[in-house]
């Protein structure tokens, strides 16, 4: 009879404890996954991964755009706040480019010091357009929250890339909202 090592021993214990009645390659091949196996199950993940890759890649812009819209949305209403705050007019200069994508927006006011500071900027990018209709382009916050005259005013985002649009709409009142057609 051989004599076997003392580790040699403790895995035939545990082969057997797992397996006692199974040959060793049984026994082995219950223990974890073949290269088979782990090949098969990554070839169904990459083949997934293709089919919904651009499915994926089509929802990109939809998300950019609202981004956008929300980001535009988000700097109006601070915009007011730092009316009311200050006590001053803030000035909301948008600018439409002539064709899309792109535009900016800067909302600035006159700080006691006779300076101008900027509440908020911004400017569009990955296939957004910015267009104002009818302008809020010089309107300004004034330190009530309302909008300086009798009509508000919208400020209308696409994507090139999609057919869908956002509206940041500012009503005279102050109140703003983002709307879909």
């Amino acid at each position: 009879m051989n004599k076997l090592p003392d580790t040699e021993k403790m895995v035939q214990i545990k082969r057997e404890a797992a397996c006692p009645d199974a040959s060793w390659w049984k026994c082995r091949s219950q223990n974890g996954f073949s290269l088979v196996e782990l090949m098969t199950v990554l070839a169904v993940i990459g083949i997934m991964s293709a089919i919904a890759f651009p499915g994926l890649m089509k929802w990109v812009p939809n998300y950019r755009l609202k981004a956008a819209a929300q980001q535009l949305y988000s700097d109006v209403q601070k915009a007011k706040m730092t009316a009311i705050k200050t006590n001053r007019n803030v000035t909301l200069n948008l600018t439409a480019p002539a064709a899309c994508p792109g535009g900016s927006y800067t909302f600035t006011y006159v700080n006691n010091a006779g300076n101008v500071e900027t509440v908020a900027s911004g400017s569009m990018t990955n296939g957004v357009c910015l267009a104002a209709s009818p302008s809020l382009d010089g309107k300004q916050f004034q330190s009530t929250g309302l909008l300086n005259g009798v009509a508000g005013g919208n400020a209308q985002l696409s994507n090139s890339a999609i057919s869908r649009t956002y509206t940041v709409v500012q009503a005279w009142t102050g109140r703003t909202r983002i709307t879909t057609p």
